[in-house]
């Protein structure tokens, strides 16, 4: 992305935390019959990045509870309308 406005950066980053986070749920979903103790730790894993989530979309909420780049496919679109949501700076 290169330089940009926290809100941006933080908009893109609130989309990858959604997609590592799918990504370790399935992994939970996986291995519930194969390895219980590695779901443990996927588990313990997931609760974790969903409270890092959870700090960043707070910086990106209006006071309705809607995230400034909601409904975003991609880092770039997200990063872009956060951009244009955002206060401006003098």
């Amino acid at each position: 992305m290169g330089r940009d406005t926290v809100q941006a950066h933080l908009a893109a980053l609130d989309l990858v935390y959604t997609g590592v986070i799918e990504d370790v749920r399935k992994g939970i979903d996986e291995t519930e019959e194969l390895d219980r103790v590695t779901q443990d730790i996927l588990i313990d894993q997931a609760a974790e990045l969903e409270k890092f989530q959870w700090f960043v979309r707070a910086h990106l909420e209006n006071a309705g509870g809607k995230l400034a780049h909601e409904g975003s496919a991609t880092e770039r679109d997200a990063a872009s309308t956060a951009r244009r949501k955002s206060p401006k700076s003098a």
